[in-house]
């Protein structure tokens, strides 16, 4: 399933949210990035945001992400801030 990039952001931020407010399981989270996204068009992506939001959500079962990332995630999908992967380590740092 190819996706253009709002609707991408779109359905990453629906994720990123479910997650933050514990309303998906992790294998749940697996199913869907393995079965709705398509990993080439991701990584064609110019958007960063997108490209890391992706690994993360790959990755959940071996990586230990925090909420506060997560959080971060949903600053970015929402445009409340610019995406930048120094500010997503501070951030993360601060709130810590």
């Amino acid at each position: 399933m190819l996706m253009d990039e709002i609707r991408l952001k779109n359905a990453l931020s629906d994720i990123v949210l479910r997650i933050i407010q514990d309303n998906i399981s992790v294998e749940e989270v697996r199913k869907w990035v393995q079965n709705e996204l398509e990993p080439n068009y991701i990584w064609k992506s110019e958007s960063l945001l997108i490209t890391d939001c992706y690994y993360a959500l790959k990755h959940i079962q071996e990586e230990n992400i925090t909420t506060v990332e997560w959080e971060y995630f949903a600053e970015c999908f929402s445009d409340l801030r610019q995406y930048s992967m120094e500010e997503k380590i501070k951030y993360i740092n601060i709130k810590h």
